[in-house]
């Protein structure tokens, strides 16, 4: 599960770039833990997740907190990740080049997207605006001297790719679902991943998917407290999901 932490005049594009993106995700939900995190505010904020993007075009108190050294902010550059070029449409902030490279600016080879490890949580800073580049592409489009580059579809391969790496399962298929028999072909001689695939799974549906929730999100709602037996079968399911992921 992707939790996403944006502004809220983000969210109608946030909403957009996940039709494009097919994988589960929610806005970010106090106390819940996710597989990535992926936040634009660049707030100081624990976030509990395997893998925690920030994506900014300012400087913030992530930065500080991390002790993340900026060094410049240039406008509308092209950018290089993994060899391809790709134009950026808003500003791009760049870092100290002692962390691990993700993505540069072409024309000085500075740093625009960094990476890091801490034990159980991997980190990525991108100075630029994902959302604002995202909005700007599925409205205005391409201009005609970039059209040959799929700007969108390399942004969500950046995302892809940083998952991957951090060693999150995605299971991909084509659009048009022609692979769908390969795909599942693939997955029966992975025993492993399917166990941590249903794993994942039966974590996620214990923690968001039972009955309760829906009540509790109803009566808040109507503006009642939820009874003493929806606490006990909440209580009850973390302690089951708790159990599902001690066993990893």
């Amino acid at each position: 599960m992707i939790g996403v932490i944006s502004s809220e005049r983000e969210e109608g594009v946030v909403r957009e770039f996940f039709e494009l993106f097919k994988t589960p995700w929610e806005f970010c939900t106090s106390g819940h833990s996710y597989d990535v995190a992926i936040s634009t505010r660049n707030e100081s904020t624990e976030w509990k997740a395997k893998l925690v993007l920030v994506y900014s075009s300012e400087t913030g108190a992530f930065d500080s907190e991390k002790n993340l050294i900026v060094e410049s902010q240039s406008k509308t550059p092209t950018l290089v990740w993994n060899a391809i070029e790709f134009p950026l449409y808003g500003n791009a902030l760049t870092f100290d080049g002692k962390l691990k490279t993700i993505i540069r600016m072409k024309e000085a080879s500075k740093n625009v997207g960094i990476r890091w490890d801490i034990p159980e949580t991997k980190f990525a800073r991108i100075g630029y605006d994902l959302f604002e580049e995202v909005s700007f592409l599925l409205s205005s489009g391409q201009p005609r001297d970039f059209a040959n580059i799929p700007t969108l579809e390399i942004h969500i391969s950046i995302l892809r790719e940083l998952i991957l790496d951090a060693g999150i399962h995605l299971v991909e298929i084509q659009p048009d679902g022609s692979d769908v028999a390969h795909v599942l072909s693939s997955l029966a001689t992975q025993p492993e991943r399917l166990l941590e695939i249903s794993r994942r799974n039966a974590v996620e549906a214990l923690l968001r998917h039972d009955w309760v929730y829906r009540w509790k999100t109803i009566l808040k709602i109507v503006g009642l407290e939820p009874t003493p037996a929806l606490e006990i079968r909440e209580n009850r399911l973390k302690q089951m999901a708790e159990q599902a992921t001690n066993e990893e």
